[in-house]
């Protein structure tokens, strides 16, 4: 499997909302367990603001590679007219609200 590929993947517009919607949630969480007296003093220096940002940035990636390796492994996306994938899971369970 192509590293080109699962690039390929991790650039989709869906993939890329879940990974920041983990990213804000886990990296919140995180961000509170490790700077909350700090974050509630108002008082975090350069370092630790840097620290912080990472803290979002490591689920984030995360997140983006877990989900670009799965669809590139199950197959679960499928081609449209732009190069992107558009999820086959996503349609059915959308034609299932419909019906």
């Amino acid at each position: 499997m192509s590293r080109k590929k699962l690039l390929h993947y991790a650039k989709h517009p869906a993939i890329l909302k879940t990974s920041a919607k983990t990213a804000i949630s886990v990296g919140t969480v995180l961000a509170f367990i490790n700077y909350s007296c700090s974050i509630m003093a108002v008082n975090l220096n350069s370092a630790q603001v840097t620290k912080i940002l990472i803290t979002y940035c490591v689920p984030f990636l995360v997140a983006t590679y877990a989900a670009a390796k799965h669809a590139q492994c199950s197959g679960e996306l499928e081609e449209d007219s732009r190069g992107w994938r558009q999820d086959k899971c996503q349609d059915s369970a959308n034609q299932k609200v419909s019906s």
